[in-house]
């Protein structure tokens, strides 16, 4: 055999020993997709994650699961519970974009709606025992008593001193189907004159202490209260060239 031809065969034959026991010492090693902390965030589902989904009432926002009710500024001006037969009036919260199914297994429960309130929310009314049944529902997310802090507009209880008897002109909102006899005896309990009902018997008008208002926002049936809008007469200015 030529020399040359079996040098070239025998260094042929080291390089493959070589390669062979590489291959063998080092296997392959599993594929690994590098992950920084906030992309393993995002790739968790968003049935996981836990959303906020806030209640936006005139008094304020806030997520019924997550914060405490807003600028709540008395105890008085918080309803701990009704009366186990009592008809009372709740905020009802469902988990998302409201279905018609939902509401239709509300109501089989016994519950009325009223006015809608962004996010996904509800005036109700119904007893403490429909409550129990509504609260466990697979739909609804949070359930609450309408307090009577969320009842009174912002500007007015801002202005509610605990011994100011001034008499002040409101308007005082009442839910459809209430007994307006009922409740005007007892704004007559409270030392408050009605001035003026509406035709529909859902709003009116009343001359009332001050330090009465809170007394009047637990009243069952009350809606909502509020100052009387004051109209200004804006004076009559002159244009250029004395026209009027």
């Amino acid at each position: 055999m030529n020399k040359n031809l079996f040098g070239v065969m025998v260094v042929m034959s080291i390089v493959a020993v070589t390669l062979n026991c590489k291959a063998t010492n080092q296997q392959p090693k599993p594929h690994v997709l590098e992950t920084k902390p906030h992309q393993i965030q995002n790739q968790t589902p968003a049935a996981n994650r836990k959303q906020t989904i806030p209640i936006h009432l005139s008094i304020g926002s806030f997520d019924p699961l997550s914060e405490k009710s807003p600028n709540i500024i008395s105890q008085e001006l918080i309803i701990s519970k009704y009366e186990e037969n009592e008809r009372g009036y709740f905020i009802l919260q469902f988990k998302g974009p409201v279905l018609q199914q939902w509401k239709d297994e509300v109501m089989k429960a016994g519950a009325s709606f009223f006015d809608y309130i962004p996010q996904f929310a509800f005036l109700i009314r119904m007893s403490s025992q429909n409550c129990k049944t509504v609260r466990e529902m697979d739909s609804v997310r949070w359930v609450g008593i309408y307090q009577p802090a969320y009842r009174i507009a912002p500007d007015l209880i801002a202005t509610l001193p605990e011994n100011d008897s001034r008499p002040i002109d409101i308007i005082m909102t009442v839910f459809k189907g209430e007994d307006i006899s009922a409740i005007s005896m007892k704004v007559g309990q409270l030392g408050g004159e009605i001035m003026q009902i509406s035709d529909l018997k859902e709003k009116l008008r009343l001359k009332m202490p001050l330090n009465k208002i809170p007394s009047l926002s637990r009243l069952t049936g009350i809606k909502y209260i509020e100052k009387v809008p004051e109209f200004k007469i804006l004076p009559n200015i002159k244009k250029k060239g004395g026209a009027q």
